[in-house]
């Protein structure tokens, strides 16, 4: 679970002796019966709470979460969408001959919208995640500063890993929906690819993220009618 420069950044071991004896420590105090996240901060960007997970323990709850998140990814066989290519796909659209309209939609408060207790109902009942996993991602919803609030904790590393499972059923709706020809998405960012019915698919969007508790942010949703290789470049149209 390590990653380069996790020791400057926690200011850990000054050498490879100490470094085998921290590790073994830090083992044996997350394998504890009582282990739980004590120790997060909580800041403010851009009007929304961001959360960082302390230092204070040398690092210890920071890395089991690593591991929570690490396990979840596996297990689930969770991944997140590459932007990139998301965009090469795109170009590849664009030089097709069909005309066809092109949605870029936002999902508004996306993490904020996420009702961990269902995740972690749907985890406790799939019975594929070991008990100490669960019981870690427990403690960490039901820490003060994090139970205070709604949905996921933005800037803790799982919760772009349980968003993925929270919407995998609902991206796969989406695919399914007549006339979608290419759907997308890139955490909270959609794009759609539809041919002439798509105040129909968008509809149908709206009503299947209503009943999941999700809804459109609408000054942020944009329309481009596609001409096939007639196409103008995407300008504004950024993704």
């Amino acid at each position: 679970m390590l990653k380069k420069g996790d020791g400057s950044k926690y200011n850990l071991w000054s050498d490879s002796k100490d470094k085998k004896s921290d590790l073994m420590e830090y083992s044996k105090t997350i394998s504890e019966k009582d282990f739980k996240i004590r120790h997060i901060i909580k800041q403010e960007r851009k009007g929304k709470p961001v959360f960082i997970i302390d230092s204070e323990n040398g690092g210890v709850d920071y890395l089991s979460i690593r591991k929570v998140d690490s396990n979840l990814r596996k297990i689930y066989k969770v991944k997140q969408a590459d932007r990139a290519a998301i965009v090469r796909q795109l170009l590849t659209i664009l030089e097709d001959a069909s005309p066809m309209y092109l949605l870029k939609l936002d999902i508004k408060s996306f993490y904020e919208s996420i009702d961990p207790g269902i995740l972690l109902g749907k985890i406790k009942n799939d019975l594929i995640i070991s008990k100490k996993t669960v019981t870690i991602l427990q403690s960490l919803f039901d820490h003060k500063k994090i139970k205070r609030m709604n949905g996921l904790p933005r800037g803790i590393s799982v919760s772009a890993t349980l968003s993925e499972l929270y919407m995998r059923e609902i991206d796969k709706t989406i695919r399914s929906f007549s006339g979608v020809y290419f759907y997308s998405r890139f955490v909270d960012d959609i794009v759609i690819v539809c041919f002439d019915n798509k105040d129909e698919a968008l509809e149908e969007l709206k009503l299947l993220l209503k009943q999941n508790k999700l809804f459109l942010n609408d000054s942020k949703q944009k329309e481009l009618k596609l001409e096939g290789p007639k196409n103008a470049n995407l300008g504004a149209f950024s993704y």
